[in-house]
């Protein structure tokens, strides 16, 4: 079902990209699936979101 459907992800870490085939390793030697999905880039301007 999960591969069916947009289930989203279990749970997502934000790192330096130095450190992401490191964490990448230790998450697969305990069987946990990891992978890079994205990147943060800096931005010319500044946001607020409000969710009210």
């Amino acid at each position: 079902m999960y591969k069916v459907f947009n289930m989203g992800h279990r749970m997502e870490i934000y790192i330096h990209p130095d450190y992401a085939s490191d964490i990448i390793e230790i998450s697969k030697s305990v069987g946990i699936d990891a992978k890079i999905i994205g990147e943060v880039l800096k931005s010319k301007r500044s946001y607020l979101f409000n969710q009210n």
